[in-house]
């Protein structure tokens, strides 16, 4: 498996690529988890 993140980036009309994209995170904030 591939340790990259990688997604499909649409540029503009016909136009996408694959590149590297930021790892997503969980972002909880100031509120509990329960």
């Amino acid at each position: 498996m591939s340790t990259a993140n990688r997604g499909v980036v649409y540029k503009g009309p016909g136009e996408v690529a694959v590149e590297s994209i930021a790892y997503p995170e969980l972002a909880l904030g100031n509120r509990k988890c329960e």
